[in-house]
């Protein structure tokens, strides 16, 4: 990675920290999309590309996070025993007529 490119990862995310800042909508959503994309369009990098890796970026960082945090939740919630695991058997049904 050359010190061009480095640079221009930097300023990306300074521009993403700075637009998430000032923004109202949760998670920067749309202006923070925006301030990357100029500023790495800024940088030389190809309209199409940059909008790329920035749909790239919001997938891990919003959705690939979110489906861990699930994932370990569950795995959690079930180590705790706040959530009964499944039996691995099926039970018959109990006769409570013959009491």
């Amino acid at each position: 990675m050359s010190d061009a490119s480095l640079s221009l990862v930097a300023l990306t995310f300074v521009a993403k920290l700075s637009a998430g800042g000032l923004s109202l909508v949760p998670a920067g959503l749309g202006v923070v999309d925006a301030a990357m994309v100029l500023v790495l369009t800024g940088g030389g990098i190809p309209l199409t590309l940059a909008t790329a890796t920035v749909v790239l970026y919001r997938l891990i960082s919003l959705l690939l996070i979110a489906a861990l945090g699930w994932a370990l939740f569950a795995v959690m919630s079930r180590r705790s025993g706040l959530v009964p695991a499944p039996d691995p058997e099926p039970h018959e049904p109990s006769d409570l007529t013959h009491a």
